[in-house]
């Protein structure tokens, strides 16, 4: 992970004399004149943002541990979310998951009016 935020840069693209188009996909990988084109910068990526926070929220959790900080289980939670990264690795799971991540600010709305109506009615 280190290794591929020194290359592609962490969010803008690194100041070389490279082209900065990234290849949309695996065949996509070189221009019409045959230069391989360069990787989209680390944290350009959902998967990649969302394996940094899985990450990040292992390394809390196991801090709070050491620490003897119990009862704090959102960051075990968020540390779960590395195995989507295995998940997107298959081609077969690649357009479940796609629909998923198209469909969350519609689950935000639904799960906020619920929320809404259980204070209401509470």
């Amino acid at each position: 992970m280190i290794a591929k935020v020194i290359v592609c840069g962490l969010i803008l693209f690194p100041k070389t004399g490279l082209p900065t188009t990234a290849p949309t996909s695996a065949t996509d990988s070189r221009n019409a004149n045959g230069a391989e084109k360069p990787q989209a910068p680390f944290l350009r990526s959902t998967f990649n943002r969302m394996d940094v926070i899985a990450v990040a929220c292992f390394w809390i959790d196991y801090s709070f541990l050491l620490l003897g900080v119990q009862g704090i289980y959102i960051f075990k939670a968020l540390a779960a979310l590395r195995t989507f990264r295995l998940i997107n690795t298959f081609f077969s799971s690649w357009t479940p998951l796609h629909s998923l991540k198209k469909s969350v600010p519609l689950l935000l709305n639904i799960a906020l009016s619920i929320a809404f109506l259980f204070f209401i009615f509470r």
